[in-house]
């Protein structure tokens, strides 16, 4: 969580991963390490986490956000106002006190509606939207899914 023109964000990056943690499943392990040390030193990338679990949510990570307050969350993950997000992240959301949360993962760009004290915004590959939600037109050239990019 870091404040930046007097707005606390928070970012959790990655994705849940059954090998660890698939909410509302109970969490494999709690965190990177005790991940080291189930998996074995032959598996090790680079000295650290395999190459998968780089971008994995640990539920370590997940609790140290609990305990925090932000403005603004932005994950990778969505919540459970999309068809295949978690109600994990709705838990942080209000755990947190975010009033704007956005989240990408699922390639559309998506404003959903306003059911509770804080409004929730899915961006698309390449999308950029303001704090209030408002979709710009991107200046990023990216790859048209439908070409093979």
């Amino acid at each position: 969580v870091v404040t930046i023109a007097g707005l606390r964000l928070a970012g959790l990056g990655g994705i849940f991963r059954g090998q660890v943690w698939m909410p509302p499943e109970a969490s494999r392990v709690e965190s990177a390490t005790d991940y080291l040390a189930k998996c074995g030193k032959g598996n090790y990338w680079r000295g650290g986490l395999p190459r998968r679990h780089r971008s994995t949510i640990f539920p370590q990570t997940y609790n140290a956000l609990l305990r925090q307050h932000a403005d603004v969350l932005v994950s990778h993950e969505a919540p459970a106002c999309h068809p295949h997000g978690f109600e994990a992240i709705d838990t942080l959301i209000a755990a947190m006190g975010v009033q704007r949360a956005f989240h990408g993962h699922h390639h559309q760009s998506t404003a959903y509606p306003n059911t509770g004290p804080y409004r929730i915004f899915g961006l698309g590959a390449c999308a950029v939207a303001t704090i209030e939600g408002e979709f710009l037109p991107s200046v990023l050239t990216c790859p048209d899914p439908d070409e093979g990019g």
